[in-house]
């Protein structure tokens, strides 16, 4: 790529946009140039300095201003610059050329680029030794240095902030452009200082070095010399990598695994993995409460009332009412209102026990009750008793209950007083502020809606969250998947294979991050529809990023565990895994009783951090928790009425509005 001289490089960019770089509040920081270099008062004397830079007159402004909006109109605006006739324009590009190379040096751009490429392994010299560059003249481009991959993002940030991300860390074409002809020109001036001796002598010891470290992965007996004179951790670590000999002796040793594996020609062996396995042998997860009463539970609670903290004491059973009105508080109260008694049932306080036992030691939690068992009410119940807890503690010392002896792990005392983020899919959210304002009591609890892209959100952790009058503990901000994943896109980057889905922060995480959920600390997480981060997307990754702000996490899910192996598994692989090769027959007879053995195995290691009942469940008496009977699906087909179907419209375009 041929170099591109700075004041060109700066038009460029402000053909591409107007806003930038002059307007941009992260460039005025580093110029101290508060707008277009060229505006002036145009009521002022042509002798007069110009606005934004004091060492121009209104004439000299005037000229570059000219000069500015040739290059843009014209066909070719590089060409346009670097004409050489004493052209109308001769006046403003001289001036312009000469402000911005006398600038350059002042505003310490270079400064900053040499720190960023220093910070990132990017030095000339340090490129040249990792790529075995015997001279100046073999040093790669920057593809091949990979000095724009590593450096690119960091200096968009430091330069323009967020107006050089058009969505996550996505840069704009014309930042990136100016970006790489900046890089390019530090770069080259970089390497001209490579003639002087000592850096020539720098760069000598730093492939001495090099060749150092090859030798002692190789593990010759005859270069002890240099191996020597590397740094102790570092022999260390070379000394613990296999020869050439040893991974030749592994992958013998592969080999004849794999051949022992291979079944005879013509050995078929066909495995009906279609029978289901038992799954009533599953651990709930809170067999130490099976025998205990519901009077019990509740003293185990600490709640003498026997009834939730913050709770309705009863709800409208058509749902007819805004319970977080002060009309609908009102008729709630009310005696005479047809109202239903709301509290939780046996199975639902043994869930909040289990819930806080794993809160309090900051450990995460899996509820997975099936569907219709109340997951809802459970996570809500364990809102509203943190909250009661720490104010507990708060004034007597101790928690309530059988907790009174323990304490919150990482704080070594109380409960901390930090709020609750739900993530939940978009098309749930409006469930979740419904049944939160059912269960709770109005004006008890702040919920803030978190949804939208980042762009429209920006203020409002200024705006929203300041307003609230709340204690935090009494705050739940109710995001949506897709407002935290744009959330995960802006402040983390995408890591490579070998990163499993952590978290990456990028190089605008400091700033930006304040204005995303991954910027604050939460007491307690709640991941409603946790199947869904089973692979490794943003959703994974923003749900990561949650658990390290939290200091415990519970994820939601009732969807059935797999018990079968994936489609597509080979008998033949089966068989030599379970039995062998000495009986074809078996690989059938063997596959359940071997399944079996292993689900058990995994069900022990995954009880204590689950929660699982389903329908067919008992409480302490040997009832079955729901006492209902197997639920049909039945399809009506209704016509809806016009208002009905544009309320519908509305309501998606309501969802496009907020996840586009």
């Amino acid at each position: 790529m041929p170099s591109i001289p700075h004041p060109l490089a700066l038009i460029q960019l402000w053909i591409a946009s107007s806003a930038l770089p002059w307007s941009n509040p992260v460039w005025q920081s580093l110029t101290n140039v508060l707008g277009d270099p060229w505006t002036y008062d145009r009521a002022r004397d042509v002798t007069a300095a110009s606005t934004h830079v004091a060492d121009w007159t209104v004439g000299k402004a005037q000229a570059i201003e000219v000069f500015m909006s040739n290059c843009k109109t014209a066909r070719d605006p590089a060409e346009h610059y670097a004409s050489k006739n004493k052209d109308n324009d001769y006046e403003g590009r001289s001036s312009w050329n000469a402000w911005v190379k006398t600038s350059w040096a002042k505003w310490k751009i270079n400064k900053l680029i040499d720190n960023i490429l220093q910070e990132n392994g990017c030095e000339p010299h340090e490129v040249m030794a990792r790529l075995n560059c015997k001279a100046t003249d073999e040093f790669p481009t920057m593809d091949a240095a990979q000095v724009k991959q590593a450096a690119s993002i960091i200096l968009a940030d430091a330069l323009f902030g967020d107006d050089a991300f058009t969505d996550g860390s996505f840069v704009v074409a014309s930042v990136m452009t100016f970006v790489t002809t900046v890089l390019l020109e530090s770069l080259v001036t970089l390497l001209s200082v490579f003639k002087d001796q000592e850096t020539v002598k720098k760069l000598d010891a730093r492939r001495e070095q090099v060749n150092a470290m090859m030798v002692a992965a190789k593990k010759d007996p005859s270069k002890a010399e240099p191996i020597a004179r590397l740094p102790k951790s570092l022999r260390d670590a070379l000394d613990r990598l296999a020869t050439e000999e040893e991974v030749k002796e592994l992958e013998l040793l592969i080999e004849t695994t794999l051949a022992a594996m291979v079944p005879l020609e013509g050995d078929e062996v066909v495995v009906d993995f279609e029978e289901n396995l038992i799954l009533n042998d599953w651990k709930s997860g809170v067999e130490e409460y099976d025998k205990c009463s519901e009077d019990d539970l509740w003293e185990h609670l600490g709640l003498s009332e026997k009834k939730l903290p913050f709770f309705q004491a009863r709800s409208d059973p058509d749902a007819a009412i805004d319970p977080w009105s002060e009309e609908g508080q009102q008729w709630l109260d009310n005696p005479t209102s047809p109202t239903q008694k709301l509290a939780p049932r046996w199975h639902q306080l043994v869930g909040i026990l289990r819930l806080i036992d794993r809160v309090l030691d900051c450990e995460p939690v899996m509820l997975m009750d099936g569907v219709g068992v109340g997951k809802t009410m459970q996570a809500v119940g364990l809102i509203a008793c943190l909250a009661h807890y720490r104010e507990h503690y708060r004034k007597h010392g101790k928690f309530p209950g059988k907790f009174a002896q323990r304490i919150h792990k990482k704080t070594g005392g109380n409960i901390p007083d930090l709020p609750v983020v739900i993530m939940s899919p978009p098309n749930l959210q409006h469930q979740w502020m419904s049944e939160i304002q059912r269960y709770l009591r109005r004006a008890t609890f702040d919920v803030l809606p978190y949804a939208g892209k980042y762009t429209t959100r920006v203020q409002w952790w200024t705006m929203a969250w300041s307003k609230c009058q709340q204690p935090p503990i009494r705050r739940i901000i109710l995001a949506t998947t897709n407002a935290a994943q744009d959330d995960a896109a802006t402040v983390f980057i995408q890591g490579d294979r070998d990163s499993y889905g952590r978290p990456i922060p990028s190089p605008r995480f400091e700033r930006t991050s304040p204005n995303t959920l991954f910027g604050h600390e939460y007491v307690t997480s709640i991941i409603d529809e946790g199947h869904i981060l089973r692979n490794i997307n943003l959703a994974h990754v923003a749900a990561r990023a949650l658990q390290g702000k939290s200091h415990s996490t519970v994820i939601m899910t009732a969807t059935p565990i797999t018990t079968k192996p994936a489609a597509g598994v080979e008998g033949s692989i089966l068989r030599a895994v379970f039995v062998g090769n000495q009986n074809p027959e078996a690989a059938q007879e063997e596959y359940l009783p071997v399944m079996k053995t292993w689900m058990g195995r995994m069900r022990e290691w995954f009880a204590p951090v689950v929660i699982l009942r389903t329908v067919d469940s008992t409480d302490n008496m040997g009832n079955k928790i729901l006492g209902l009977l197997p639920y049909h699906d039945h399809s009506l087909k209704i016509k809806l009425l016009d208002w009905e179907m544009e309320n519908l419209r509305n309501i998606a375009r309501g969802y496009l509005d907020d996840c586009p």
